[in-house]
């Protein structure tokens, strides 16, 4: 089933800007805030490139759960589909069995009319 649903292709880009946002905690009201590197410049929303990047992540790791839901759907599938294979060869050769029992039946039957009528001549 892997080969039916193609790997998840959503990259994640690589920002450098991203790289130089740290988060940050100030102690007094236990708030969290993000603080750049190279400018000391500090932000309590979280910065674009940071959101862009988390979204990207996002959109990915639910890209892979579908893949995931749906190769695990598929395999449940063959499963059931080969138990009802199964099924269906052992109705069949079961039936076939009866089929030869009936037929080895009646030759025996006709053999047996045929020695009464050779012995009863």
């Amino acid at each position: 089933p892997e080969k039916e649903f193609p790997p998840v292709s959503i990259e994640v880009p690589r920002n450098p800007e991203c790289e130089l946002w740290n988060v940050a905690h100030r102690e007094k009201d236990n708030k969290m805030y993000y603080w750049h590197s190279e400018t000391n410049k500090t932000k309590w929303k979280k910065p674009k490139c940071l959101r862009e990047r988390d979204a990207a992540v996002a959109a990915r790791e639910e890209a892979v759960k579908q893949r995931e839901e749906k190769i695990a759907a598929r395999k449940e599938e063959i499963a059931r589909l080969k138990e009802e294979l199964v099924k269906r060869k052992k109705e069949e050769d079961e039936r076939a069995a009866k089929e030869l029992e009936e037929l080895q039946q009646r030759l025996q039957i006709d053999d047996k009319s045929v020695d009464d009528i050779i012995y009863a001549g």
